[in-house]
């Protein structure tokens, strides 16, 4: 499926990024790593692929490659637990050990925080269908709690719009 997808799109950087990681979970390598190559040269400026190249190369003990190809994609995106956690695994091969040992708990700090803003997300969207519900069945007042307590969680994940409806038809 994914040779297939890089077939019909073979300029998209997306597609040869699918089919290296593809590859190499199949321990298919060097094919994967042509495939992240071409990925790279059709979007040089993609975190994804650079971070997932950095992988390959610290898996087949190219620490320097690896370096480089991480510290790239946490220019490009500073957030990325997983190239901050390669990069952690990269430094301490490298012989950095304390550097390392921070970007590892970076890296920890943000997958929990990841949890937390998927959470938060999830929990927001259920109070924002369940108040959608309420104001079908001509329950504006619930309606408004259950969006209140969304925009206590996230305030953006509940319109204006919705709120002012649901005030209109509850008659404040």
């Amino acid at each position: 499926l994914h040779q297939l997808r890089v077939e019909l799109t073979p300029n998209n950087a997306s597609a040869h990024e699918v089919l290296g990681r593809a590859y190499i979970e199949q321990g298919q390598e060097e094919t994967g790593y042509a495939e992240l190559v071409t990925a790279l040269l059709l979007d040089p400026a993609n975190a994804a692929t650079l971070t997932a190249l950095g992988q390959l190369h610290l898996a087949a003990g190219r620490t320097p490659r690896a370096l480089a190809a991480l510290e790239r994609a946490l220019a490009l995106e500073p957030g990325s637990g997983q190239a901050l956690n390669a990069l952690g695994n990269a430094l301490i091969r490298a012989g950095r050990t304390e550097e390392g040992q921070q970007r590892l708990e970076e890296s920890i700090r943000r997958q929990a925080q990841d949890v937390e803003d998927q959470r938060s997300r999830r929990t927001a969207a259920m109070l924002t269908v369940q108040a959608e519900d309420r104001m079908s069945k001509g329950e504006f007042d619930a309606a408004l709690d259950l969006w209140k307590q969304a925009s206590t969680i996230r305030r953006d994940s509940v319109g204006a719009l919705q709120v002012a409806e649901a005030l209109i038809k509850a008659g404040r």
